[in-house]
């Protein structure tokens, strides 16, 4: 039905073309610069209600990092129950109860 669909070669991440598009590499890297931005002018609140201190040498990212794509989704390929124990990785672990919607707001 689909065969004259071609598969999008990936300039960023050749090889990887079945887990992100370009597009979508540029969207994520566009957020994640936004993100940063404002936590580094000191404009999220955190738990307690403070918000974060301004890190002006907060550096803007400049390269999507393939590896890092690679290494996400192997890992939510394994679809792992628990939290590893790794440092300066966001985790969000659910059951089938969980409300989707707003985890997907953290």
């Amino acid at each position: 039905m689909f065969e004259h669909f071609q598969k999008l070669l990936s300039k960023r991440c050749p090889g990887q073309e079945d887990m992100n598009t370009d597009t979508a590499r540029d969207v994520i890297l566009k957020l994640h610069n936004e993100h940063r931005a404002t936590i580094a002018k000191g404009g999220v609140v955190m738990g307690n209600k403070n918000k974060t201190r301004p890190c002006p040498r907060m550096m803007k990212l400049t390269n999507y990092d393939c590896n890092l794509e690679k290494d996400a989704y192997s890992t939510a390929h394994s679809c792992p129950s628990a939290e590893p124990k790794v440092d300066n990785e966001n985790w969000f672990t659910t059951t089938d109860v969980a409300n989707k919607r707003q985890a997907a707001k953290i």
